[in-house]
């Protein structure tokens, strides 16, 4: 569910020029490809596989932030709650943890061996 009242939410991704913008109202966001010119409540900085990886479920928003991957600016009160409203697929409770290597700025995903023990892939 969306925040109470409108909020919009500009995305800068790394490495690219477009932006995008998302209007959120309680059960109706709107996606913009150039700016609603209503004000941006935040602005998310970040790396594009790290916010498809959050929407997969692979990487939550604190450990994107963590890994310095996810910026977020904006009041504290709405950086501390996108988590609650940020999409995720259906698919996301069921995804495997991702693996960030900030040497080389990859990801990977964790696997089990047949001992049962995580080993990182790439």
């Amino acid at each position: 569910m969306g925040p109470l009242r409108r909020r919009v939410v500009r995305f800068e991704f790394r490495g690219e020029t477009i932006r995008y913008w998302l209007v959120l109202r309680r059960e109706d966001p709107d996606r913009c490809y150039s700016d609603p010119g209503l004000g941006d409540d935040l602005v998310i900085r970040a790396n594009l596989e790290a916010v498809v990886r959050v929407y997969l479920g692979q990487l939550s928003i604190a450990q994107a932030r963590r890994l310095g991957v996810l910026d977020i600016d904006g009041s504290a009160e709405l950086v501390r709650n996108v988590a609650e409203w940020f999409p995720q697929s259906a698919f996301a409770p069921h995804a495997r943890a991702a693996t960030y290597d900030p040497a080389t700025g990859s990801f990977g995903s964790v696997t089990t061996q047949s001992v049962g023990r995580p080993q990182t892939s790439q």
